[in-house]
């Protein structure tokens, strides 16, 4: 129950929405409504965040593959081919 003017009382549905739900009603809403232009902030937010992370993964990623290529030219097959050059 919501109270309306005058004391009235008027029984309203309450949605349980998945993020994505949300996501799109942010988007396709006015922005000159603070709640819309609220979460739309906050998807961009946490969309850069997640740019953010998923940069630093493939970052971490390609440093261990560096890594594993280095301890393999260390291998004493390598020498022997770098004698040939």
């Amino acid at each position: 129950m919501i109270e309306l003017a005058k004391g009235a009382q008027r029984q309203v549905v309450d949605y349980a929405l998945t993020r994505y739900a949300c996501y799109l009603i942010a988007q396709n809403g006015d922005a000159s409504k603070n709640e819309i232009a609220f979460a739309q902030t906050y998807f961009a937010v946490q969309t850069r965040k997640q740019e953010i992370i998923e940069q630093r993964l493939l970052d971490v990623a390609r440093v261990v593959a560096r890594e594993k290529i280095i301890e393999v030219r260390k291998e004493p097959f390598w020498d022997y081919i770098r004698t040939w050059r």
